[in-house]
């Protein structure tokens, strides 16, 4: 193998890549939200942790596999990109499970201030 070879091997694959990189993310972004969206109208504003569990799940399911399978497939055999796609995305849905305390917390402190924001705007509004 020349060097030359070398790069041809490393950096052919790199515009795939990016490309299925960008369509994951943005296909598992829309299924995130859709599943959000549906979810907070079905529970009537409710459950607002089982909501981003069961989003974060939906999303990063399609995110994963829509990047594995495009973007990696006849790189890896099968049977691990399988066992991949699962890994990755169990992987994902973990660390948003441990971080949402967190999460919880952004949703509550911005109802808050929107809350002081329109009062102090009723009151300016009545002198």
């Amino acid at each position: 193998m020349t060097n030359n070879q070398a790069y041809v091997d490393v950096l052919s694959v790199a515009p795939r890549l990016v490309l299925f990189g960008t369509l994951a993310m943005f296909s598992g972004d829309i299924a995130n939200n859709y599943v959000l969206a549906k979810m907070k109208v079905w529970a009537d504003g409710r459950y607002i942790s089982a909501r981003f569990a069961t989003s974060t799940l939906f999303g990063q399911i399609v995110n994963t596999a829509v990047f594995y399978i495009f973007g990696l497939w006849k790189t890896i055999p099968t049977s691990v990109l399988t066992k991949s796609i699962v890994v990755a995305s169990l992987t994902k849905v973990s660390v948003e499970l441990l971080l949402l305390p967190i999460t919880l917390k952004y949703p509550r402190g911005s109802k808050e201030s929107k809350a002081s924001i329109t009062s102090t705007t009723q009151q300016i509004s009545i002198r």
